[in-house]
């Protein structure tokens, strides 16, 4: 079983040692296309399946046309797929570390080229973690919608769940869980139809997964 990890970085040959350092590992480095409009990017990363971004911080030392850096796009995915496991690769700590982004995402470029070890662990970690919890709360949802009839305190909890798989999925198109508790009791059916997709969507990144 191999966990498909999308590596971004405007120098070729770092896509070769990151794939090197990874190539005995559970590992398998996807190389995404750096492109200029971020937004382009973030598309590519939720079509290309892959289970976590691995992303340099610089990305115009060979590209000046890049506006951005890496903790922009780190931060911009965190906007789409709600705690998406990410993390960044630095030869400038220092100014990688003075964004506004979770110091524990950055790792130091040279350490990990000497030794790879502890960020590969933390990666497989990191979506095994993100997995479990979409696991769990999946079957929690099923759990709930066997049922025939939700005390309020149940309706509350599906919406929680409903609205922390969308935000799994896709943070900016899903709803706001006061404009789901509004219409809950007439369109419950609807609710649980559309979290089924979401949870078909789920399952894919375990079916991939698998099939590597």
């Amino acid at each position: 079983m191999r966990f498909n990890v999308g590596f971004i970085d405007d120098e070729s040959a770092n896509v070769r040692t990151v794939q090197r350092k990874t190539s005995s590992t559970d590992i398998k480095i996807t190389p995404l296309n750096l492109k200029e409009n971020i937004e382009e990017i973030i598309e590519q990363i939720i079509e290309s399946k892959v289970q976590c971004i691995l992303v340099d911080y610089k990305l115009n030392l060979t590209k000046p046309e890049i506006r951005f850096n890496g903790a922009d796009i780190v931060n911009e995915l965190d906007k789409n797929i709600i705690s998406f496991p990410s993390f960044i690769l630095t030869g400038f700590e220092d100014d990688a570390e003075n964004e506004l982004i979770d110091i524990n995402k950055i790792y130091k470029k040279e350490d990990y080229f000497k030794k790879p070890e502890k960020l590969n662990r933390r990666i497989v970690k990191q979506i095994e973690n993100y997995s479990e919890r979409l696991r769990i709360a999946e079957e929690e949802l099923l759990s709930l919608k066997k049922k025939n009839s939700l005390s309020s305190k149940e309706e509350e909890r599906l919406l929680e769940l409903d609205s922390f798989l969308e935000k799994s999925i896709n943070a900016k198109g899903s709803i706001s869980k006061e404009i789901k508790r509004t219409s809950n009791i007439d369109r419950l059916d609807s609710l649980l139809d559309k979290t089924r997709r979401i949870l078909e969507e789920v399952k894919k990144y375990d079916n991939e997964k698998s099939s590597n």
